[in-house]
């Protein structure tokens, strides 16, 4: 079997989910949409791509995930603007076109798959599921052949279904010929109104397993519809499941970089990484719990902070200018990536920086609070090997006494391989906090009106509980308290501006108001 796959738009009804993203990999359930689509057809199946937009992320990933796969590239220069569109991409691909072949958008999802089966003669995929079919073309159907088709304009109500997006192509000489005879009104419905307007008969079948994810809205829901995972989105990275292998996405080619070195200093810590490419690394899924699903989260938060103490938190002797250099790091990861990271957000949201009454109290401006903070005192950390992003949903218990980290950062401002032990415990606190379930479920609030905020968020008994076995941790070792909860407040302040309203805007004020909190409060 051949396939189609057109993947070169830029896919802009998805707004902020294709900011960073071809559409083909934007997230649904544990896979990228292109995933999906591969998986509907057999091991053999020959597909053709056609890549404009971030084509260069969907082309590294399929050539990873899929190496025995066989591919076909088609590069689409002229993606977006004049003359761009699908008709201008079949014929780039009509090389490729020398047999029959299926036709599928990629925003068309069709899941249990057994329409590919038995397909002989020109065919429809529709759907039975007419729900808003106004947004979609229609088809009435006369025994087992379609009858009429009907554009989106020439809305039919009564004895009509949904074409998915999805056909299959018998007659793919008259085809390619229609394209490259009239390049302005031939796509794949064009081709079958001519053939079904020349007296030709086009058969069909019908899916009830069909999703559209075309739109912003549209993917939201479908994507309730799949199993999920405890992972809050980010626009410029992704995490995929492929069979027994985990694949890390990134739009920044030096993340990936910068991790795989790491991965070499972190050794047994962490997986060891199988592939890399500019945008992609992958490694094997891990088996073990992830410590966000423990039940018995007491013993094993202890587990962990005394097998983190011994593997990951020893502290690291630096000489004079080593030092110097790691102070320097910490004084640019906490103070300056703040500043920018604020500016970011105030920049996104629209918001300035001002004296507000947050939860009945009334909190300065950030400005203000963060000259009150002892930034000599903050930077002066403690070097070890470090993690980066220190929660539980990035620590895998293999059993009692052994633990695998996942999803580490791939540097410490300046630093690769070192970094501040406060850090981590900041990162493990504020998860306590905020964390991915939570928010996922929406278990959070945030209202601003006028100069009043408030804001609040559901605990965990059993994390409020955590919250006292790393307090316990930190006065055991002489470690500082009101260090963990400033860098703790620091990092929702961060992370703000990486994620859209609400979240953001819950993650900014309520890092604003217990930072303040911290400085003032916390000896």
């Amino acid at each position: 079997m051949k396939v189609l796959i057109p993947c070169a738009g830029i896919g802009s009804r998805l707004g902020y989910f294709t900011k960073n993203f071809n559409k083909a990999l934007i997230q649904v359930g544990l896979k990228p949409v292109i995933s999906h689509i591969i998986d509907c057809y057999p091991l053999d199946t020959e597909f053709t791509l056609a890549l404009g937009y971030k084509g260069g992320h969907i082309q590294e990933f399929l050539k990873m995930a899929y190496p025995k796969k066989k591919f076909n590239f088609v590069k689409i220069k002229n993606y977006d603007g004049p003359n761009s569109g699908l008709t201008h991409t079949l014929e780039k691909c009509s090389d490729f076109i020398k047999d029959k072949f299926v036709f599928h958008a990629n925003d068309s999802l069709i899941v249990n798959n057994r329409f590919s089966k038995n397909l002989k003669d020109d065919t429809l995929i529709l759907s039975s599921n007419l729900s808003d079919s106004m947004r979609y073309r229609t088809a009435s159907i006369n025994g087992k052949h379609i009858k009429k088709i009907f554009d989106k304009k020439n809305h039919q109500l009564k004895n009509v279904y949904n074409y998915t997006g999805v056909s299959f192509i018998k007659d793919y000489k008259t085809f390619v010929e229609a394209i490259r005879k009239d390049k302005k009104n031939i796509g794949e419905v064009s081709y079958f109104l001519n053939q079904i307007e020349n007296k030709k008969k086009v058969s069909f079948k019908i899916t009830n397993t069909w999703y559209d994810i075309g739109d912003a809205n549209y993917y939201k829901k479908v994507s309730e519809k799949f199993e999920k995972i405890n992972i809050i989105p980010k626009n410029d990275q992704g995490i995929f499941f492929i069979q027994n292998n985990v694949f890390k996405f990134f739009t920044d080619s030096k993340i990936v970089k910068k991790r795989v070195k790491r991965s070499s200093n972190l050794k047994k810590l962490v997986p060891k990484i199988t592939s890399a490419k500019n945008y992609f690394y992958s490694y094997k899924f891990v088996k073990g719990q992830i410590l966000s699903y423990s039940k018995n989260i007491d013993q094993d938060l202890k587990n962990l902070l005394n097998w983190s103490k011994e593997n990951l938190w020893r502290k690291k002797n630096l000489d004079h200018l080593s030092n110097k250099k790691f102070f320097n790091s910490c004084h640019e990861f906490y103070y300056e990536k703040t500043l920018s990271r604020v500016d970011l957000f105030y920049s996104n949201n629209n918001i300035i920086d001002e004296e507000l009454k947050i939860n009945n109290t009334l909190i300065p401006s950030l400005e203000k609070i963060i000259n009150l903070i002892d930034w000599k005192d903050l930077s002066n950390g403690i070097p070890v090997k470090y993690h980066g992003d220190f929660h539980f949903e990035n620590i895998i218990k293999i059993n009692k006494k052994k633990f695998c980290l996942i999803d580490f950062r791939e540097s410490f401002g300046n630093l690769d391989n070192i970094g501040d032990q406060y850090y981590d415990l900041a990162k493990l606190k504020h998860g306590f906090e905020v964390n991915h379930q939570i928010i996922n479920d929406k278990l959070f609030n945030i209202k601003r009106d006028g100069n009043e905020v408030k804001f609040d968020i559901f605990i965990k008994e059993n994390y409020l509980n955590c919250k006292k076995i790393l307090d316990e941790f930190i006065l055991d070792n002489n470690l500082s308290s009101k260090k963990v909860e400033i860098i703790k407040n620091l990092i929702f302040l961060n992370i703000s501006a990486l994620y859209t309203y609400p979240y953001s805007n819950f993650l900014f004020y309520m890092g604003k108001y217990k930072l303040y909190k911290s400085i003032i409060d916390v000896k």
